[in-house]
């Protein structure tokens, strides 16, 4: 996956599924018609060049020229945690300018938080005797909302329509 761990800090960004040239998204989500612009104008509200943002999967369905395009226009230094709908190489995405990384723990708060950063959400993720907490995409408003997990307030879900397509401070989201 990744050459070095980096560590992931509460000034990094974090959003997920942003399903860019995926066709049948905007019908499924009740998403706007130029949501793939709506974000990257969000996106680029509010990360400068210097940020880090953490994409938690399932970034686009587009070819590599236009997802490459599209993705070169994105501010910061780009991470990502594979999604279900990430198919290609892991060299694929790191092309596009992505840092490609596992599923991974971070600590928070001097080591009183336990924070994991998924794609789907975990619901065997308790956190042992820390606060717990699995920041997760994969759940989106419309269709899919069905599934769940078990303990909500343990999860934070950053998927583009639940954080109305703008990536969001991780220090926004951890107590």
């Amino acid at each position: 996956m990744s050459d070095k761990r980096e560590l992931i800090t509460k000034d990094w960004f974090v959003i997920a599924d942003t399903h860019f040239f995926h066709d049948n998204i905007a019908k499924y989500e009740d998403r706007p018609e130029n949501h793939n612009y709506l974000i990257l104008d969000n996106w680029n509200r509010v990360v400068q060049q210097g940020d880090r943002v953490l994409h938690l999967g399932d970034l686009t369905l587009g070819d590599k020229q236009e997802s490459r395009r599209l993705i070169k226009q994105l501010n910061g230094k780009k991470y990502i945690i594979l999604g279900n709908h990430d198919k290609k190489s892991n060299s694929w995405y790191r092309d596009l300018g992505f840092t490609v990384i596992m599923p991974t723990y971070q600590f928070f708060n001097n080591g009183h938080i336990l924070v994991l950063f998924s794609h789907e959400p975990d619901n065997n993720f308790d956190g042992g005797r820390m606060v717990g907490v699995n920041v997760h995409g994969h759940i989106h408003l419309g269709k899919h909302r069905e599934f769940y997990p078990k303990h909500p307030k343990r999860f934070i879900n950053v998927s583009v329509e639940v954080i109305d397509y703008t990536p969001q401070r991780i220090g926004d989201l951890i107590p």
